[in-house]
């Protein structure tokens, strides 16, 4: 058995398949902006479930002095956390700043809109209600 490749043979079929890449790897590229396919509307309400996230850490330790202080460390740490995606997609082309399809890719496939916002949305609103049941629970 020959398992000797010729050379030029090797680098004819590496060049067919880059060719073959390459219209995919543009696309690709501009596909992968961040949350380029998402709706604006979930995005808005996405960042409002965190709002209200810290509203409640607010409001149940924002008197007292050192959870105070913890809590504002957290508020940093979660404006800085939704702030710089924002600011990147702010900076970026305005060719790539919103080009919103009926189905969205995630790592499961394709989804629609509303089965891509309840996937999005489900963790962060059963967070805040169980927070705030907790601070409803415990006055």
């Amino acid at each position: 058995m020959n398992t000797h490749v010729e050379p030029e043979r090797l680098k004819s079929q590496d060049e067919d398949q880059r060719a073959e890449a390459l219209p995919t790897a543009r696309l690709r590229h501009e596909i992968d902006q961040p949350f380029s396919d998402i709706p604006t509307g979930i995005l808005k309400a996405y960042l409002a479930v965190w709002v209200g996230f810290f509203a409640t850490l607010w409001w149940m330790f924002g008197g007292h002095g050192e959870s105070a202080f913890m809590v504002t460390i957290a508020s940093g740490f979660g404006t800085i956390f939704f702030a710089v995606p924002i600011a990147m997609i702010g900076r970026a082309p305005h060719s790539l700043k919103r080009a919103v399809a009926p189905k969205i890719e995630t790592l499961t496939g394709l989804l629609t809109v509303r089965d891509a916002a309840a996937q999005i949305l489900l963790i962060p609103v059963a967070v805040t209600l169980g927070l705030i049941g907790m601070a409803i629970f415990a006055l």
